[in-house]
């Protein structure tokens, strides 16, 4: 007699089910577990992976997704959060949304403040 097991487990020697942990899902063929690729998660007991959303990274056989830190970013699917490039910036301090172009938004990313250029004093004329 051959054991049908629910969605997320696998059987084994056809008598039981055995479910999958956090950042493991069942094969293609139902055979077993295997680990979620980088930028998908699952937790205990899943059939699939899930795609980490934008702003979120997970490594390879992860149970959840990491939030990236502010100045960092993450395309949907990522294994990791990566700084900004030069020359763009996290403007609205939104992890999800691409860092912009510092010409876009009239800013720059040098870490030096720039000031103007103070004007050129001449000397008062002599009193005479």
């Amino acid at each position: 007699m051959c054991v049908r097991c629910d969605q997320g487990q696998y059987p084994v020697n056809g008598v039981t089910c055995l479910e999958c942990t956090a950042g493991k899902a069942v094969t293609e063929d139902g055979a077993g577990c295997e680990d979620c690729d980088a930028g998908e998660y699952s937790g205990a007991g899943a059939g699939t992976c899930i795609q980490c959303t934008a702003g979120t990274a997970a490594a390879t056989g992860a149970a959840e997704c990491i939030a990236c830190d502010a100045g960092t970013y993450a395309a949907a699917g990522s294994a990791t959060c990566g700084a900004c490039e030069p020359g763009t910036a996290d403007e609205d301090n939104d992890s999800s949304t691409a860092c912009t172009g510092c010409a876009a938004v009239g800013a720059t990313t040098d870490s030096e403040p720039t000031s103007p250029t103070a004007p050129t004093l001449s000397a008062p004329p002599p009193i005479s």
